[in-house]
Parts: C-alpha cells; sequence; structure tokens
C-alpha cells in the first residue's frame, strides 16, 4: 500500500470541470502571474512565509528566477508580494501587507498550493484576500496534476471536493496528532481548528532522529529543510489501515 503525500498521484476518478481554465500545474500558473503582470528581470517578488524561514521551495523561486528576482526583503523594487501559506495554516501577515500593497499599488498573491479550504482568524478562506490565489490540485485534490491562477472576484471550480476534504484531512491530523502524544512525540502545531492541513507536521529531538526515521519511512515520511520539520500525509484518500499500522510501529 502507498501513502503518498500529494493525493493526486493516487489517481482516483476525479472529472475535471471543462468550463474551468486549466494550467498544467502550479509553477505555470505563477509564470502566467509574472508574465501577465510584465515584470522585469530589475524587478523583485517579495516572498512571505506562514513560518517566516529563510527557505522557500524552489518550486516557487525557481519559477520567479525565470523572469525577475525573488526576495525576503520589502524594497522600492517590489513588484509582487507573494504570500505562502505553508502546510496549509494560513499567512496571516497578509493583513498588514495588504495595507502596505495598497498604498504602494503592489498586487498579492496568494499561494494556496497546499490547501484550498484553510481559514484565517476572522474567517475568510485562503485565497479571497489578494489580488490573485494560485492552486495545485495534485496536492489537494485526486488529479494527477493542473493549475490555477483565479482573479479575486474568480471562485475555486470545485469548492465542494475542498469541503469535503477538509473534514477528512482535519480527522487524519487528529489522529495522528493523538497517536504520536501517546508517544511522547509533540505536533508542530496542535490547534488546527479552521484548517484544511497540506500534511502532519512534527518535531523530533536529535537523539531520537534515526530510531524515528527509520520506523516510520515507508509511510512517505518527509523531513522539511526549511523548518526543521519530519511530516507525515493526512490526505482525504486514507484508509484506518494506515493508522493503525502507523500506531502499531511506534508502539514496538
Amino acid at each position: 500500500m502507498r501513502y503518498y503525500t500529494e493525493v493526486g498521484r493516487q489517481l482516483n476518478n476525479f472529472i475535471l470541470d471543462k468550463n474551468a481554465k486549466h494550467l498544467s500545474c502550479g509553477k505555470e500558473a505563477i509564470s502566467d502571474l509574472i508574465s501577465k503582470l510584465s515584470l522585469k528581470k530589475e524587478n523583485e517578488v517579495f516572498i512571505n512565509t506562514t513560518f517566516g524561514t529563510k527557505y522557500v521551495s524552489s518550486c516557487v523561486t525557481s519559477t520567479i528566477f525565470n523572469y525577475c528576482k525573488p526576495s525576503k526583503v520589502l524594497s522600492d523594487s517590489t513588484k509582487l508580494i507573494f504570500i505562502i501559506h505553508e502546510f496549509g495554516f494560513p499567512n496571516e501577515n497578509i493583513f498588514e501587507l495588504k495595507k502596505l500593497a495598497t498604498e504602494k499599488n503592489i498586487p498579492i498573491v496568494e499561494d494556496c498550493a497546499q490547501s484550498g479550504y484553510s481559514f484565517f482568524k476572522n474567517g475568510s478562506r485562503i485565497g479571497t484576500i489578494g489580488d490573485y490565489s494560485i492552486y495545485s490540485l495534485k496536492k489537494i485534490l485526486p488529479y494527477n496534476n493542473a493549475g490555477f491562477l483565479l482573479n479575486s472576484n474568480e471562485p475555486f471550480p470545485y469548492i465542494d471536493e475542498l469541503k469535503k476534504s477538509y473534514e477528512l484531512r482535519f480527522e487524519n491530523y487528529i489522529k495522528l496528532r493523538d497517536i504520536f502524544m501517546k508517544a511522547g512525540i509533540q505536533p508542530f502545531i496542535n490547534d488546527i481548528e479552521g484548517i484544511s492541513p497540506y500534511v502532519f507536521p512534527f518535531k523530533l529531538e536529535q537523539q531520537d532522529i534515526s530510531t524515528w526515521t527509520k520506523k516510520l519511512e515507508r509511510f512517505d515520511l518527509i523531513y522539511w529543510v526549511n523548518l526543521d520539520l519530519f511530516s507525515l500525509p493526512v490526505h482525504q484518500l486514507l484508509d484506518n489501515a494506515f493508522f493503525d499500522e502507523i500506531e502499531g510501529v511506534i508502539n514496538s
């Protein structure tokens, strides 16, 4: 049995909406936006992440580099603010940055690749605050790959599917949280109210890393160097056997 983090790799029966404009992937959505905004080599894209990490996925930075400069500093050369909702956890910085963006007439794009149905503290759904939003289907729905670039007034075409997946992802996160906490391993984030998580992230003490990685590597264990975290999948296609097997391995 395989437990892919990117749910689209499971390739279940998911029918694309023929009326929606699908791009090939999330990276093409970034390229499409930068071309749309006519950014030049000397322009900068200010990247801001939920957890403020220095490292950003090369899927984002390398795509931006094809056109202009990615940056973690807001400057006079900034022509786009790129908000990343890491692991599906909303980047609340967007509200302060939106005030600044309005003053300076800089557009904001929300990267919702890792979740499409998480909510800010004020109740707004991610992807509805910026001028644009970007999605990657294979990370959140059972389709091999497709990307979206949406304007602020365009609805996400598969919102009902995301609502259903939210309930299951939330439930799966709680299952893993409880299993790990019983074993004395703390989740990176405990409270996920209103969050549709991409993965279940957790920290390991240095002396425990070798032991636990050997136990869990077959469950699609991922190490995120930018946050010094490990993660396991929580997507909506997991079955009870997945959690039973993990619990058995952890308790062995």
